[in-house]
């Protein structure tokens, strides 16, 4: 692969970016379209059955936070986790306190499991590796 030396322009042009980073911490996307939001979706139920890789499936809750999510947003990737689901979606309206209160307002008996999703926490919390 031939490399040459750039002298001027920015790392941008190199990785065909149409988003720039506006602040340190700034994600940049390379191919995704928006630039990408990340939430992190926790509960304090602790029973075998809240935990998120089992509420995946057709009918349980998390199909449901998944639908909720998607009124306003794509979803690009999540991470099940037994108390966290981390989710990152192309930029939307979503807020994390919209994004709460329209994730509680399922209710208390939510999914096959009837779990109650009236105390789940949403967090922007950026995008960290490591």
């Amino acid at each position: 692969m031939a490399v040459f030396t750039r002298t001027n322009g920015d790392l941008n042009g190199v990785n065909h970016v149409d988003i720039t980073p506006t602040a340190n911490g700034s994600v940049v996307s390379t191919g995704i379209g928006k630039a990408p939001q990340f939430f992190r979706i926790a509960s304090n139920i602790t029973t075998t059955n809240y935990n998120w890789v089992n509420q995946l499936g057709t009918g349980y809750g998390g199909e449901a936070v998944m639908q909720v999510i998607g009124t306003k947003a794509t979803v690009l990737a999540y991470q099940p986790d037994a108390a966290i689901l981390s989710v990152m979606i192309e930029t939307s309206d979503w807020n994390a306190t919209d994004l709460q209160a329209n994730l509680q307002a399922l209710g208390t008996s939510v999914g096959t499991d009837n779990l109650n999703y009236s105390g789940l926490t949403v967090t922007d919390n950026g995008f960290k590796l490591a």
